[in-house]
């Protein structure tokens, strides 16, 4: 019982953790400074660095198996946890 509960937690930890929201990519209104497209940017979950926006990102997920080496006899079970981050840099630049 406790080895599904553990299970059933970790999947529910995983879906929490990568739940996000998608944003989509604005186009700067005329006469707009770049401070103000960075401080919508911030708003939207990235960070200000210069004239650049910061989207950092964090995933987890856990998967389980009960024969770990496809065997007939003795099988193992085991869990998988997989963490993974990712960073996107935005630029607020109007002309590249």
């Amino acid at each position: 019982m406790s080895k599904a509960l553990l299970k059933a937690g970790c999947s529910i930890a995983a879906l929490i953790l990568t739940a996000g929201t998608a944003f989509a990519q604005d186009a700067p209104q005329e006469n707009q400074s770049v401070r103000d497209r960075a401080a919508a940017a911030v708003a939207q979950g990235g960070f200000g660095i210069g004239s650049f926006v910061a989207f950092p990102r964090l995933e987890a997920s856990a998967t389980s198996t009960d024969n770990v080496f496809a065997s007939e006899f003795d099988e193992v079970d085991d869990t998988l946890y997989v963490v993974a981050t990712n960073l996107r840099i935005q630029s607020q630049w109007s002309r590249h």
